[in-house]
């Protein structure tokens, strides 16, 4: 499913890349879908990562949102 896609990309994507993901949650189970794709990316360690999760902020019903997870550069000691 959708989860283990984004494991897949996430895995491969290059220092300074960036996985976007548009969530409709207007169908039966998106919400869910929606819920379950940002609470794996939030468990992504934020050194490495940073993680949005973009929607209205000016309407009742949240039919959409924007999830971005950008691997960070390499920091070298």
């Amino acid at each position: 499913g959708s989860l283990a896609a984004v494991d897949a990309l996430l895995e491969r994507l290059a220092p300074q890349g960036c996985l976007s993901l548009h969530c409709y949650t207007g169908h039966e189970g998106g919400a869910a879908e929606e819920a379950a794709l940002a609470q794996r990316l939030a468990r992504l360690e934020p050194r490495r990562w940073r993680v949005l999760h973009c929607r209205d902020a000016n309407r009742e019903s949240h039919g959409e949102s924007i999830l971005l997870a950008e691997r960070l550069p390499v920091r070298q000691r």
